[in-house]
């Protein structure tokens, strides 16, 4: 049988049936894609996935990402399945129809961390303090510095490819060390590492605050005896003196992706080569 379909309408209401050729699908003008479905209809066009949105987005989340998938409520990375907070804000934002490409990035970029357990730290900060994301799928944390961006401690590092004996979160500096000097053990409180927060621990740490990225594959732990308020990571971009909390997937993510990658082309961070320690030096 052919496919067809009968539009009915009465005064303000109406309803729409159609038969695709395998099944009989209808709405009334109650359903969000009411009109998106009678255009599609009258134009020729299939409607199958317009009665069913979820569907029709989750297959077009399957087809955004080779390593990311749904199905049936699950999400899936390269094949197994995800059970984490991931989960929750991936399916929430399809049944809300809001933009997943956030979570699909940042789910990418957190796979590509060499350490299981550190994943599994950096869950539990971002379970702890919203689950700060911007649209390129990195991380929106803060650091408290000196009034010129230094960093509070003495200790080694490198900024723009250079080391230092005090770090300098000034804006647009790229932040890093060896991952390997970095302390990994969660109980270890105060130790070695690059320190970023969240905006209350930073606020209160510094005399300004520096909102920074953090790529998720450059978190290496969490220290147990903050609360989840601060992170030890490898890598950092500061990006702006702030004076309060970004929102995540404000208006301000395009601003911060321009100003990463004009950073990483001025500083030519892809020609930094690593020595025998994995620390970065100039090529």
């Amino acid at each position: 049988m052919s496919n067809y379909y009968v539009v009915t309408k009465q005064g303000k209401s109406g309803s729409v049936a159609f038969w695709n050729g395998r099944e009989l699908l209808s709405a009334d003008n109650s359903h969000p894609n009411f009109n998106r479905i009678v255009a599609a209809l009258e134009n020729g066009d299939d409607a199958t996935a317009l009665f069913n949105p979820e569907s029709a987005i989750r297959r077009e989340f399957r087809h955004l990402s080779e390593r990311v998938a749904v199905s049936n409520g699950n999400v899936y990375f390269d094949g197994d399945p995800v059970v984490d907070k991931i989960t929750e804000k991936i399916v929430d934002a399809l049944e809300k129809n809001k933009s997943f490409a956030p979570f699909v990035r940042f789910l990418e970029k957190c796979y590509t961390n060499p350490n299981e357990h550190s994943r599994i730290n950096l869950f539990r900060w971002l379970e702890a303090n919203g689950f700060e994301i911007n649209g390129s799928g990195d991380i929106i944390a803060y650091k408290g510095t000196n009034s010129d961006f230094s960093s509070k401690h003495v200790g080694p590092g490198i900024v723009n490819g250079v080391e230092v004996n005090r770090v300098v979160s000034a804006p647009g500096n790229i932040v890093e060390m060896a991952r390997s000097e970095v302390q990994h053990d969660p109980s270890q409180g105060c130790s070695h590492g690059l320190h970023i927060a969240n905006w209350d621990y930073a606020r209160s740490w510094g005399d300004v605050v520096v909102q920074v990225l953090v790529n998720p594959r450059d978190v290496v732990s969490v220290p147990t005896d903050s609360g989840e308020q601060k992170m030890r990571v490898c890598r950092y971009i500061a990006i702006d003196e702030v004076t309060h909390p970004i929102d995540a997937f404000s208006e301000y993510d395009n601003i911060r992706d321009d100003t990463i990658a004009q950073v990483d082309t001025r500083q030519n961070y892809k020609k930094l080569q690593r020595d025998s320690k994995g620390r970065f030096v100039k090529a």
